[in-house]
């Protein structure tokens, strides 16, 4: 993640390390992994900046190493707007992300997050949501798989003349509201 310094700022802010640590404690508590292309919604609800999501995509700046131990592939951590999560989680991180380095404000290959930042990159450029539109219905969606929590549980119960356990015919399925949401886009 790369943070805008502000003007006057004498010592880093603290609010990314409080980030990192929850994406940390995300991981090993669920076992979820984070990968190029992941978006992360609300992870910056706290705040009242209209920066409240995060993208995740390759450092374009560290690249991928050999060690001894294997492969490293450094991930960024970007900032984002509602509007600028929705268009990724419908068309494609790594498309929405390529725009995003088109701003100076978001600086550029730097992709910079900026919780002071106003505007989405759809505010900045009037055009751009009307070719993102038009690039979405030609392309469709690059979505082609989404990690969720999930779980199910077949009920069984218990036959009282033979002891033996015999299934419902009823398999429960539960997701979570944001996977169920875009369950339409997937199987478009």
């Amino acid at each position: 993640m790369r943070v805008k310094k502000e003007i006057n700022e004498n010592e880093p802010p603290k609010w990314p390390v409080k980030l990192l640590q929850a994406l940390a404690k995300y991981t090993f508590q669920t076992g979820g992994i984070l990968d190029e292309g992941d978006h992360i919604p609300n992870v910056l609800s706290d705040s009242d900046c209209k920066i409240r999501h995060a993208l995740v995509c390759e450092d374009s700046m560290l690249k991928i190493s050999q060690t001894r131990f294997g492969r490293v592939k450094f991930l960024q951590i970007v900032g984002c707007t509602n509007d600028e999560l929705k268009f990724a989680q419908e068309w494609s991180t790594r498309k929405i992300l390529n725009l995003m380095k088109n701003f100076r404000e978001l600086g550029n290959d730097y992709l910079l997050v900026d919780l002071k930042r106003s505007k989405s990159i759809f505010e900045l450029d009037s055009d751009l949501r009307r070719k993102t539109l038009r690039n979405l219905k030609k392309e469709g969606s690059f979505m082609s798989f989404v990690k969720s929590k999930c779980f199910w549980r077949l009920n069984l119960e218990c036959s009282s003349n033979d002891g033996n356990f015999k299934p419902y015919d009823q398999l429960t399925f539960n997701i979570d509201l944001e996977t169920a949401r875009l369950f339409p886009l997937i199987l478009k």
